[in-house]
């Protein structure tokens, strides 16, 4: 050893050679920070392992007709086409028809696909986060919370929810789509790309249809030389109008009263949407309609701060996301006043919900991490505070929802796999639908959901 060496021994345990002990303490807190930020996620699938059970529910079994087409070889693309209540559900068909064909109808697939579309969701929203709040990365945090909140465990429990699974996915990948080519890059194909994505949006329940009506005043606002957002504007709005009347053509009543008659309801509508604005935190209806109301005014304030700034252009995803929201809250409201208070509390609906807080909290965070005044700082910290307070609560009822949904799904499962000595009536209302047993006839012949189980297993859960 030559004069000054120092024997490998010697070093200080526990770091590397030729590496500070700052720059291994910094790789461990991001890798923490990491792990942190995919925790949601990871308890989502948790969640499904736990609690996803499959059975056949409710209008799920409107996928079994569709599903007996197909094996015998009479499915038409007027089968994909026909609406379902208001939407037309194009591309999820596709998407259920082909998990059912390569899982024998084993429903869980369903719902793993939802959280696969969450989590696509979650790394455009990292994305946009990190181009717009730099450098501040743990303030990302709470919207991966949100964006797997178990609020929503009405879409990640029950497969057909890949409806509204794919709204949110393809809607906000084309707004963050239409956020990269406002900015020059790679154009040529990710303005395509958020136009085909918006397509499949609209094509997968009707609030997809908003992406086109937000994605004009994202590029109208966006800093692009004003002869590029002519055409881009244009191409994006002549494209929207296609689908929106290809979509309209030939559309039937849906379900419940028209809009128009809800529009005559004002004070029962205003109520409505608050208190559908706040389900993103709870499923309480006074905490929810207070959520709401503090919601709408900080994203109220929110607008107001961006206005002043004059920094539109800078924030024009999350200026399009909370529109997106607030229309689709808003058509939600028009289209369900009338069943009553309680409809707005169904957890399905948490999911547009949740866009307007994330596009909320991601404006003041910036607004707040700029050091633009002490208000917005407040601010920020009052949105923090209540996604503190109310995340831990929607986790909690989400579980509690998760077992009661698990049980009941069980219930289904077993009373379907012994459909043949079951009563009509009771097969019905265990599945929310009617002529169950001659549906069920054709999972049975197909071999389908509880009946690929019989070489063993329980009912409602995969052998093994």
């Amino acid at each position: 050893m030559g004069a000054g060496g120092q024997h490998p021994e010697a070093r200080e345990p526990g770091l590397s050679a030729g590496k500070p002990p700052a720059a291994t303490a910094g790789t461990a807190s991001r890798l923490l920070l990491w792990a942190v930020i995919l925790l949601p996620a990871v308890l989502a699938f948790l969640f499904v392992y736990w609690f996803g059970v499959n059975s056949v529910s409710r209008d799920q079994w409107a996928i079994v007709t569709f599903l007996e087409r197909l094996s015998s070889g009479t499915l038409g693309f007027s089968d994909l086409w026909v609406q379902h209540n208001e939407h037309r559900i194009v591309f999820p068909k596709i998407a259920m028809l082909g998990l059912a064909t390569l899982t024998d109808y084993n429903t869980r697939a369903e719902m793993y696909l939802v959280l696969a579309c969450f989590l696509g969701t979650l790394a455009c929203l990292l994305l946009a986060f990190r181009s717009s709040v730099s450098g501040k990365l743990l303030l990302f945090v709470p919207v991966a919370f949100l964006a797997f909140s178990l609020r929503q465990h009405g879409n990640i429990l029950w497969g057909f929810q890949v409806t509204f699974a794919f709204v949110l996915l393809f809607s906000v990948l084309a707004l963050f789509l239409l956020y990269l080519a406002t900015r020059g890059r790679s154009r040529r194909i990710v303005f395509p790309a958020a136009l085909l994505s918006a397509t499949v949006a609209s094509l997968s329940a009707a609030q997809g249809l908003f992406a086109w009506t937000v994605g004009v005043l994202q590029i109208l606002i966006s800093p692009v030389e004003r002869r590029t957002k002519r055409l881009l504007a244009g191409v994006w709005g002549l494209a929207g109008a296609v689908v929106w009347g290809i979509y309209l053509y030939g559309l039937g009543s849906g379900y419940g009263s028209s809009p128009l008659e809800n529009l005559g309801r004002p004070v029962a509508g205003a109520e409505f949407f608050l208190t559908l604005l706040g389900s993103a935190l709870t499923g309480r209806q006074g905490l929810a309609f207070a959520a709401g109301l503090l919601l709408a005014a900080l994203a109220a304030a929110s607008l107001i701060l961006l206005y002043r700034s004059g920094r539109w252009s800078e924030d024009s995803f999350w200026l399009a996301l909370l529109l997106f929201s607030a229309l689709t809250v808003a058509s939600i409201a028009a289209g369900r006043t009338d069943i009553g208070i309680e409809e707005a509390l169904l957890s399905r609906y948490a999911t547009f919900s949740i866009l307007a807080v994330v596009a909320t909290y991601a404006l003041l965070a910036k607004a707040a991490t700029d050091g633009r005044s002490p208000v917005t700082g407040g601010l920020f910290g009052l949105l923090l505070a209540l996604l503190v307070l109310t995340l831990p609560v929607a986790y909690s009822e989400g579980l509690t929802a998760g077992q009661q949904t698990m049980e009941n799904r069980q219930e289904a499962a077993s009373a379907l796999a012994t459909y043949e000595s079951q009563p009509e009536e009771y097969l019905d209302e265990v599945h929310g639908w009617d002529d169950i047993r001659n549906r069920a006839v054709v999972l049975d012949d197909l071999g389908y959901s509880v009946f690929a189980e019989r070489s063993g297993g329980t009912p409602g859960r995969p052998p093994g």
